[in-house]
């Protein structure tokens, strides 16, 4: 509280007013993703995260590699490991994305059916699987829920890869970016869609005005999801992986790298509840 206590009146005021509005969204966005909460639909039963113990049977059908058209191929990287599954190989095609951007849900789309994975893997958790459904976007198409349905279409199997929503809402180091976040949402943090486009070329720009914040909710998750979409590509032959173009970078820095995913899920004892609040303003502000 030291730091609060610097501030000016109007700035006291502002930080005071976003804690309000955080602890407000909170309970709207717990009120809404009650039900996904406690049972999933039972066509995403199979959803899973690797982290946690899941590990899908090799598909069995014969692999044949696909090579996209030069019009689906620009910003579309391809990663490679060894795979157990037939043929002994598997491509993994990122996809980034901005998010309710009518453009990423083309492409996502167009890449998904010109390749029809046996793997489409997302950024999302468990927790936040209201966002494959329209009604709990205010009825806005999200890139997530283009993917879902076109893997649907064809029977892919679908991998929610991210790390759960409470464990990066617990590791939030409140008193040491609280003030980042402050300034973030007293209007230099990008929100429109515009300024979203850029943010995967502005990581390192980012990183030096929110090191902390960017650590958390970036880069912690970059490695988680690289180490995730090793395991689940090492026993498959194609994947596709959708994701926010801030994290391509990441993934492919720290792809076959050594990750200490233990100290990914690792949950401080201290700050959880305001993490949680603050990292669910975030969110909410970014898909909702």
């Amino acid at each position: 509280m030291l730091g609060l206590n610097r501030l000016n009146s109007a700035d006291r005021l502002a930080a005071l007013f976003v804690a309000a509005a955080a602890t407000y969204l909170i309970r709207t966005v717990r009120s809404r993703n009650t039900c996904t909460r406690k049972r999933l639909p039972p066509e995403l039963v199979t959803m899973t995260t690797y982290a946690h113990g899941g590990v899908c049977d090799v598909v069995s059908n014969t692999y044949k590699r696909k090579t996209l058209p030069a019009e689906l191929s620009m910003n579309v990287p391809i990663l490679t490991c060894e795979s157990a599954a037939n043929g002994g190989v598997c491509d993994v095609y990122l996809v980034g994305t901005t998010h309710f951007c009518p453009e990423s849900c083309r492409r996502v789309r167009d890449v998904i059916r010109f390749l029809k994975p046996q793997v489409v893997f997302m950024e999302l958790c468990p927790k936040r699987i209201g966002l494959l459904t329209p009604d709990k976007n205010n009825g806005k198409i999200t890139e997530f829920q283009v993917a879902y349905e076109e893997a649907m279409e064809y029977g892919a199997k679908i991998i929610l890869g991210d790390r759960p929503y409470e464990i990066t809402c617990k590791r939030i180091r409140v008193m040491a970016f609280l003030w980042d976040i402050i300034r973030c949402f007293l209007g230099t943090f990008p929100t429109d869609e515009d300024a979203l486009k850029t943010m995967g070329e502005k990581n390192d720009q980012m990183d030096k005005m929110f090191p902390t914040l960017m650590e958390t909710l970036l880069h912690e998750r970059d490695r988680y999801m690289s180490t995730n979409l090793l395991e689940v590509a090492s026993k498959h032959n194609s994947v596709v992986i959708v994701v926010g173009e801030a994290h391509l970078q990441g993934i492919q820095k720290n792809w076959k790298q050594h990750v200490d995913m233990k100290e990914l899920l690792h949950v401080p004892r201290f700050g959880g509840f305001v993490g949680e609040v603050l990292l669910s303003f975030i969110f909410h502000c970014l898909y909702y």
